[in-house]
């Protein structure tokens, strides 16, 4: 999720798929005004593992490492 567009385009609630592959800036998002809720979807689970397996060099410049 990309929290500042969430911010800039004023959204009021954000649904994360799943928060284990990565720890986004949910505080700061509720800091904001915005509702975050986390379903911790085993199937969302499931394809981040498996695009870190699959694609890790894609994955590390995803998140910006």
């Amino acid at each position: 999720m990309c929290a500042g567009t969430a911010v800039l385009l004023g959204l009021r609630r954000v649904v994360i798929g799943e928060r284990r592959s990565y720890v986004g800036a949910e505080e700061w998002l509720r800091q904001a005004g915005i509702a975050v809720d986390c379903l911790d979807d085993p199937a969302c689970v499931a394809l981040m593992e498996r695009m870190q397996r699959l694609k890790p060099d894609l994955w590390q410049e995803d998140i910006g490492r």
